[in-house]
């Protein structure tokens, strides 16, 4: 791959330091509360916490959340400190990336995942099937079960997946998933049953097209184009965040008869400027999520 890809080995090797905490979670928790004190983007995770029964306790942090953390809406200054955190915290070796080029960032407001222990488990699956190129049975058992959670979709899920391990896996982000459709004329899952299956199928199915119509990229560079063909872009040269805020105006006035939803709305449109989104998909989040 060429150097506007450098972000992967860093990213490979983090998600390996992470995987070593897997008998260690609370270790790995009180690491990352620490440093959410002192670091002003990691101070969302304040809310994790070790939530203690009469025979068990559940240890609130998981891999695909703490790779959240810098694949964010946030200026790529703060990932690359937020790396260089991580770097020093976990002994990461690789080179700390520059360029963020064909990763879909996680909406500020759902970036951490539900279910400790399926995340914990479909983060050791997931990167046990890359290592030995296959997709085993127990990886699409741990998708699905991480997939029944509520606030797992689809598209945060295989973005995660992909964050770990991007040759290996592709994310169905909204962008990724129309590029893949109209290049490759391949759907996505849509049966709410068997997600898993229909993933993997979905990945053997891209790899074969791809060989025979556009030989020689792999999965980081279908996901560079999908955003760029979002963008109408004529070259694969970056854009900055925030380029498509013209879509709405800074001084938008709602009025109408009191309880129409004023107010309420106010705060969709502002998340939606903020983020970068369309606002129908700010429709779709979770309330609580876009207030928080």
């Amino acid at each position: 791959m060429t150097q506007r890809f450098q972000w992967i080995p860093f990213y490979i090797e983090m998600a390996n330091k992470l995987l070593t905490y897997k008998d260690r979670r609370s270790e790995l928790f009180y690491l990352i509360k620490d440093l959410s004190e002192s670091e002003y983007y990691l101070r969302y995770l304040n809310k994790l916490d070790i939530e203690k029964t009469s025979d068990s306790e559940e240890i609130q942090i998981d891999p695909f959340s703490v790779m959240a953390t810098f694949n964010r809406t946030i200026a790529n200054d703060n990932r690359i400190k937020l790396c260089e955190t991580f770097a020093k915290s976990l002994g990461v070796e690789a080179t700390i990336p520059r360029d963020f080029d064909g990763i879909p960032v996680l909406n500020n407001h759902s970036s951490i995942y539900n279910g400790t222990d399926q995340m914990w488990n479909l983060a050791i699956k997931a990167i046990d099937s890359a290592d030995n190129d296959r997709y085993s049975d127990d990886f699409i058992q741990a998708f699905d079960n991480a997939l029944k959670l509520r606030k797992n979709g689809l598209a945060k899920l295989t973005i995660g997946l992909y964050l770990m391990r991007p040759y290996h896996y592709m994310p169905l982000d909204s962008n990724s998933r129309k590029y893949i459709s109209e290049t490759y004329q391949l759907s996505y899952p849509t049966d709410r049953y068997d997600v898993g299956s229909q993933y993997v199928e979905l990945l053997k199915k891209l790899k074969e097209s791809v060989s025979t119509l556009t030989p020689g990229i792999a999965f980081p560079q279908i996901s560079l184009k999908a955003h760029h063909e979002r963008d109408n872009a004529s070259d694969l040269t970056p854009l900055p965040r925030g380029s498509g805020l013209d879509k709405f105006s800074k001084n938008i006035i709602l009025y109408g008869p009191a309880g129409t939803g004023k107010t309420y709305n106010t705060v969709s449109y502002a998340v939606a400027i903020i983020d970068d989104r369309p606002l129908d998909d700010i429709a779709n989040d979770d309330r609580s999520i876009i207030i928080e």
